[in-house]
């Protein structure tokens, strides 16, 4: 008689150059002077290799002393509304997105996580707008076009179909 074994999960191994790198920019933060800028623009890159190594809290605290020292960093913002809404704290998801926003309202990738949020959180029509405007912002990206068309067939697939419809044409075919 065969008896299975279960399947034990086993985290992903961080890349080499990955270590190194947050090795190489914690040695930087040590030892270097630096302007206040320069700090929060590494603070916040140790924050995205922390983020890619599976370690979401050493990331967020990364995250928050480059906004200590550089509080118009749009980026940072919007990776943390990214955190919040993995969470499920949606209002604070908000709060983070909207400043990335405040301080950049050209800054897509946070028309489209909060519009992800939105949409997690039940506000679909919310999520719509700010689908549309993330797919405004590059309207020839079928990427854009399907998340718009994804929180719009919530609404009325009918909708959905005939926006597409419309949008398909304008599409950059070598995508």
């Amino acid at each position: 008689v065969l008896t299975e074994q279960p399947l034990l999960p086993e985290p992903l191994t961080v890349p080499y150059r990955t270590e190194i790198a947050i090795a190489r920019i914690s040695e930087l933060l040590e030892t270097t002077e630096l302007k206040d800028e320069q700090r929060a623009r590494l603070f916040y890159d140790r924050g995205v290799m922390f983020d890619s190594a599976g370690l979401p809290t050493l990331a967020r605290i990364d995250f928050m002393r480059a906004l200590r020292l550089k509080p118009d960093m749009p980026d940072a913002y919007n990776i943390i509304g990214i955190h919040h809404s993995l969470a499920g704290d949606f209002e604070q998801a908000y709060e983070a997105y909207d400043s990335a926003l405040e301080l950049d309202p050209e800054y897509e990738y946070a028309y489209l996580n909060r519009g992800i949020a939105l949409q997690y959180d039940g506000k679909i029509k919310l999520a719509v707008a700010d689908f549309i405007k993330f797919q405004q912002l590059k309207a020839d990206d079928p990427y854009r076009v399907l998340w718009l068309y994804l929180a719009e067939t919530e609404i009325s697939a009918v909708d959905a179909q005939k926006r597409l419809a419309t949008l398909f044409p304008t599409l950059d075919q070598s995508s």
